[in-house]
């Protein structure tokens, strides 16, 4: 029974003239339309402001069309399952391509339907529930006064697998060897194809060491071994420990007791990173580093790495002097003489009889004294001497 018609003025809804054709293009925004509205069976009208008419901003939901992607490697505290939390603002420059995050708010939904809906947004810290997983971002526009300027696309979230390799808890290594060790290198391996990873090995001073699959330590310590695939750039670290143990680099035995003590006693100093034992001479071995009862004379001392690191010698001389000697020419024990003190060639030797009559002078570089004074042999008995020693300063 009406007919209503729209109008750019209102003289022209006055009127009835230059209606509106629909769909309409407006002049301005906003822009007032007239309306006319006619008793088509007595031709009597009204005619008024109708409204006015609005364009709000569109949204737009990544407006490039390439595949929006959030892409994360699996958290290497957890199980290396393919299960990950994202962050979902990490998608946000992609799905708004340029758009003004002031004016615009993107919100994501597991399914289409929740993102028509504007509810049940996805937390922006999300665990994915498959991987990869399809999510719906929203995009809508802040400045309109309703939520009709929105648009949706949709985005993948994947996570990608570490590399997947283990070490021991520790490893034993011998370090700063002589040549002399009984076992071979030691090799720590990251079992994995060099065409689809790279390797770091991190040594516990933090410095970059190697960077093949497979690494000999150069000490002892804590060591990062790095995985990282290639393809993904996804790298797992895992650490192990480094036992060093060496031949032992420096022997230092000395002579603990006094000249001329009735019990000579050596004790082994060593430096190095290994377990040791000791042996005198050829003797047995034995854990302790101490000799006792030593003879008079060099001795070599030799000390062994329990790991199978190397050997180390050293001699130590003991200065002690015969209690005795048999001067009858038969070649043993003809003369007397201080074992070892040629080593102090500087120092004189005195020898007296019980009443302290001097008998003999020996130089430390001589053969030692023959029991005779003038050329004739002296009676079995007991001598005395007295030594200057010289000393050695530095």
């Amino acid at each position: 029974n009406f007919t209503v018609t729209y109008h750019e003025t209102q003289e022209d809804a006055d009127n009835g003239e230059n209606a509106l054709v629909s769909p309409y293009t407006n002049l301005t925004n906003p822009q007032q339309l007239f309306v006319n509205i006619t008793n088509n069976l007595t031709g009597c009208n009204i005619t008024g402001a109708g409204f006015n008419i609005v364009v709000q901003e569109a949204a737009i939901a990544n407006g490039d069309g390439v595949p929006a992607e959030l892409i994360i490697c699996d958290d290497p505290n957890t199980a290396n399952d393919g299960f990950a939390e994202f962050n979902l603002t990490n998608l946000d420059a992609q799905i708004l391509d340029g758009q003004d995050p002031v004016n615009f708010t993107v919100t994501y939904y597991a399914t289409i339907e929740d993102a028509e809906a504007f509810t049940n947004a996805l937390p922006v810290n999300f665990e994915n529930t498959s991987n990869p997983q399809t999510i719906f971002a929203r995009v809508d526009n802040d400045t309109t006064v309703d939520d009709q300027c929105y648009d949706i696309t949709d985005a993948t979230l994947l996570v990608n697998l570490l590399p997947e390799f283990t070490l021991e808890d520790s490893y034993m290594a011998c370090v700063d060897v002589n040549g002399t060790e009984l076992i071979g290198p030691t090799v720590m391996l990251i079992d994995l194809p060099d065409n689809q990873y790279t390797f770091e090995w991190i040594n516990p001073a933090g410095d970059l060491e190697a960077i093949t699959a497979a690494h000999t330590p150069l000490m002892g310590g804590i060591y990062t071994a790095v995985a990282t695939d290639i393809l993904t750039g996804c790298r797992r670290e895992v650490t192990t420990e480094v036992i060093p143990s060496s031949p032992a680099i420096e022997v230092s035995p000395i002579v603990t007791t006094e000249f001329f003590a009735e019990e000579a006693i050596i004790e082994v100093g060593v430096q190095g990173y290994g377990d040791y034992e000791y042996r005198l001479d050829n003797g047995p071995w034995q854990t302790e580093n101490t000799f006792s009862d030593a003879s008079a004379g060099f001795h070599e001392v030799t000390v062994r790495d329990l790991n199978g690191c190397g050997i180390s010698t050293a001699t130590v001389l003991v200065i002690d002097y015969p209690r005795f000697f048999t001067p009858n020419g038969d070649g043993y024990n003809d003369t007397w003489r201080i074992i070892g003190i040629d080593t102090r060639p500087l120092s004189t030797i005195y020898i007296f009889d019980r009443y302290g009559k001097l008998l003999k002078q020996l130089s430390p570089l001589s053969e030692g004294w023959d029991g005779t004074f003038n050329g004739k042999p002296l009676p079995a008995t007991d001598y005395w001497f007295s030594i200057t020693l010289d000393v050695i300063f530095g």
